[in-house]
């Protein structure tokens, strides 16, 4: 400490940042193991030329306090969480996520399916349009690809592509086929699918057909809301445990039931603010790189 006190007051260290998380001379284990006097003082001393962090509100009236300073001399940047590591995301899965946008948006909905009629995908961008229209962020990610081998099916997602445009959705609606390192032609492995469950808020499945649609268990398992028609999964299985969407329901109904969910649970609204103000990413670029940059911080 006395070091770097030196090579600051020297002019040799520039921009330094002092993050305060506990102060000896407060903490209760601690202060028997301080003494009044030099090098202990520097603990209890503000230096100019540092920048004071402390991890919340609190810590900052109790280091002022300590100093004997204004707490305006000091900044607050709470603390964040390796989102990587809790959400055990691979480099590739990480990646792919950062592509997609996701953790910057408000409200993230999976279709673990792949891209054919059956899937209902037009009313899914439908669903996206109006989410758009009520001013919320969206992601909505369709992870599987379709057919390369079946012409008709290709046709099909050039048509989608094109009732995507016209919709405006090109940003909200996103396919992982198209958005690869390379671009187009990107093809997931499970283990992927599973990370972008675990990012996600909710399951869309507006499936006009399944044989059974196992994405409902899976769903389950990461303990997300599944919102979809009643097929056998959804009307055996979930019943009263998820969202049914009516035949008769229109993609405004539908998105509206989504948003209020989302807006009412408190573990979404949780879920969304942490992902989007407290990984560590966020917080440094955000928070700690423009300290770094500037040379009037302090």
């Amino acid at each position: 400490t006395a070091a770097l006190i030196r090579l600051v007051q020297q002019g040799d260290l520039r921009n330094s940042i002092a993050w305060c998380h506990d102060f000896s001379w407060t903490s209760p284990n601690s202060r028997k193991k301080v003494f009044p006097g030099y090098p202990w003082d520097l603990l209890r001393t503000y230096v100019p030329g540092i920048t004071y962090i402390t991890v919340s509100e609190s810590r900052r009236a109790e280091l002022a306090d300590l100093f004997q300073i204004s707490d305006d001399l000091i900044r607050v940047i709470y603390n964040g969480v390796n989102a990587k590591q809790i959400l055990c995301l691979s480099e590739a899965g990480s990646d792919l996520i950062e592509r997609l946008g996701i953790f910057e948006s408000d409200l993230a909905l999976l279709m673990p399916v792949r891209l054919t009629r059956a899937k209902n995908v037009e009313f899914a961008l439908r669903v996206a349009a109006a989410i758009k229209k009520r001013g919320t962020k969206l992601r909505m990610i369709l992870t599987g690809p379709p057919d390369p081998h079946d012409v008709q099916r290709l046709g099909y997602y050039e048509s989608i592509k094109d009732l995507r445009q016209s919709l405006g959705v090109e940003t909200e609606m996103r396919f992982v086929y198209e958005s690869g390192p390379k671009g187009e032609g990107y093809i997931i492995d499970s283990d992927i699918v599973a990370e972008l469950y675990r990012v996600s808020d909710a399951i869309l499945m507006p499936s006009l057909r399944e044989g059974f649609g196992i994405p409902v268990l899976e769903a389950g398992l990461v303990s997300i809301p599944v919102f979809s028609t009643a097929f056998p999964a959804a009307a055996e299985i979930g019943k009263e445990d998820l969202f049914l969407i009516a035949e008769e329901e229109s993609p405004e109904e539908t998105a509206s039931r989504i948003l209020a969910w989302a807006e009412n649970d408190p573990r979404q609204r949780l879920r969304r603010r942490v992902r989007q103000e407290y990984t560590w990413k966020k917080i440094f670029e955000q928070d700690i790189q423009p300290l770094l940059d500037d040379d009037n911080s302090r």
